[in-house]
């Protein structure tokens, strides 16, 4: 059996989660309900399996880590399932995972023409469920479009409360970078702000990116976030 390395194998918790990621710098937009439901789950407040589904970019692996992030606070057993880092490895690997209160997979759709990870989430969904633990599965489609072989699968799937993340749109974006620049202390003015909403892709992730650069640049140089600042980086 060829296994993760000790480092990467256990115990699934802070090795596979961003620090920064939490509820409270989540841009909700239309999501609210979701970061509702999911901040329920990570206090133990609530018992329910969720599947959650959206295009990259839109914040599902952000949720996943904020509600680990929750569940460590609140003294709630939890396990991250980053399916994208674990699929290259034997899929017994699953059956040393002891059911915990919270457990969160994500990539699903990394599985997708993956028969032995199939049956082996399978069987982990059964032994969770059956201790009552709550399970959040995240992936870029539908549980339909996944074309998964498993039929068990896919019934233990569709049986999940289902949740499609919505998209920030310019407004949504511009209101995270905000909340991104203060909380490095830092102050980019709306000028600058709509220059670069008007020059990247509307995709979060790499807005997010290319703000992380501008964010050291700025912090290196001892400048403010300024358009000059913003056209330097775009012509790199």
């Amino acid at each position: 059996i060829r296994r993760p390395p000790r480092s990467t194998l256990f115990p699934y918790t802070t090795l596979f989660r961003s620090e920064e990621a939490r509820f409270d710098n989540f841009v909700a937009a239309g999501n609210g309900e979701i970061i509702e439901k999911l901040h329920h789950l990570a206090t133990g407040d609530l018992s329910s399996t969720l599947y959650l589904y959206g295009n990259n970019g839109v914040g599902k692996s952000h949720l996943l880590h904020a509600a680990c992030q929750q569940a460590e606070k609140s003294e709630v057993g939890f396990l991250y399932l980053p399916l994208s880092d674990l699929v290259e490895f034997d899929a017994t690997l699953l059956s040393s995972v002891n059911p915990v209160q919270l457990i969160c997979v994500d990539d699903l759709q990394q599985i997708r023409g993956r028969l032995e990870w199939q049956n082996a989430l399978f069987h982990l969904y059964n032994r969770f469920q059956q201790a009552g633990s709550s399970m959040v599965f995240a992936a870029d489609c539908k549980v339909s479009e996944l074309n998964l072989v498993l039929a068990d699968l896919v019934s233990r799937l569709n049986h999940a409360v289902l949740y499609r993340l919505s998209p920030l749109n310019d407004a949504g974006n511009a209101q995270l970078l905000k909340l991104r620049a203060r909380q490095r202390g830092l102050e980019i003015k709306d000028d600058a702000l709509q220059f670069l909403l008007a020059r990247v892709p509307r995709n979060t992730s790499a807005l997010l990116r290319l703000w992380e650069h501008i964010d050291r640049l700025s912090l290196a140089a001892g400048r403010r976030v300024t358009i000059p600042l913003i056209k330097e980086v775009l012509a790199e």
